[in-house]
């Protein structure tokens, strides 16, 4: 391998590197819900999934 081929795999190496280093740093938490929100969240999933919004029986 030229020096090229190890400055160029390297580079991919540091940047990979890296972008995992900066994920796990700078890693978010998950928003704040209120009870209400989490109930509504689950009762808009429920309603969605129910049969009777299923269009293969038309």
């Amino acid at each position: 391998m030229t020096i090229i081929g190890y400055v160029f795999w390297g580079l991919c190496a540091v940047l990979i590197g890296g972008s995992f280093w900066m994920q796990r740093k700078y890693r978010s938490s998950e928003p704040y819900k209120s009870d209400h929100q989490e109930f509504y969240e689950e009762s808009a999933k429920l309603d969605y999934n129910s049969p009777r919004n299923d269009s293969s029986f038309l």
